[in-house]
C-alpha cells in the first residue's frame, strides 16, 4: 500500500549470516523486489550474473518457485522502479533511455548453444540468467551511446589518465620526502620544547 520496494542482497546476506529473505512471499504480495550487491558479495566480485543465478537457485522452492524471468525483472525494471527511474530506464521501450548490454550468444561454447527455433520467452530468460556470464557482454550502451566495446571503455583518455597518475605519484613522493624531514626534525624540536618550558 505504501509502494515500498525491497532490495534483495542475497550473497551479502549469506556472507553476513543474515538468512534468506522470503522473496516468493514478497512477490506474491505484489511487493517490488530488486536485486543489489551491497558491496559484500560472497566472492568479492560484484558480478550481477552470479547474483542472479544465486537468487534463482535460492528461491527454487516447490511451493512458489521464482522464475528466471522474475529474477531478470528484479535486476532490471524492478531496480529502476525502486530508484524511481522506471519512466526513463529499466526496460527496452520507446521513449526510454537506450541503456543496454549487448550479449554475444554465439555457438563458441556449450554454454551458448543456439536456442531451439520454437524457444519460448522462458527459454530466453533461462539462457540469460543461468547460461550467460559477464564475459559474454560485447558492448555497453548508455543512453544510446556505446561506452564499452569488446572490453574497452571508449570514453577514457588514456594519456590524460597516465598524466594524472604521474602527477599523483610525484605528489606522493613529495609528501613522503616532507614526512622524512619532519621525522628528522622531531627529536630536535622535542629537545627545544623541553628546554624552553622549564
Amino acid at each position: 500500500a505504501a509502494r515500498v520496494s525491497v532490495v534483495h542482497n542475497a550473497s551479502s546476506n549469506l556472507r553476513l549470516h543474515n538468512g534468506v529473505a522470503p522473496v516468493p512471499k514478497m512477490l506474491a504480495a505484489g511487493i517490488n523486489v530488486a536485486l543489489g550487491l551491497d558491496s559484500q558479495t560472497l566472492n568479492d566480485d560484484a558480478d550481477m550474473w552470479q547474483e542472479m543465478r544465486l537468487v534463482a537457485r535460492l528461491h527454487q522452492t516447490a511451493q512458489a518457485p521464482v522464475s528466471s524471468r522474475q529474477v531478470w525483472a528484479m535486476a532490471t525494471i524492478n531496480g529502476a522502479r525502486a530508484l524511481g527511474m522506471e519512466p526513463i530506464t529499466g526496460s527496452i521501450e520507446v521513449g526510454k533511455k537506450a541503456d543496454l548490454l549487448l550479449i554475444d550468444a554465439g555457438p563458441e561454447s556449450a554454454r551458448t548453444l543456439p536456442l531451439p527455433t520454437n524457444a519460448s520467452a522462458e527459454h530466453v530468460f533461462d539462457r540469460l540468467v543461468f547460461l550467460t556470464a559477464k564475459e559474454d557482454i560485447t558492448a555497453v550502451l548508455v543512453d544510446g551511446k556505446v561506452r564499452v566495446k569488446d572490453g574497452e571503455h571508449l570514453g577514457l583518455d588514456r594519456n590524460l589518465i597516465a598524466s594524472r597518475l604521474q602527477s599523483q605519484m610525484a605528489m606522493e613522493t613529495g609528501r613522503s620526502a616532507f614526512a622524512e624531514h619532519v621525522a628528522a626534525l622531531k627529536p630536535a624540536l622535542r629537545r627545544y620544547l623541553a628546554a624552553t618550558s622549564r
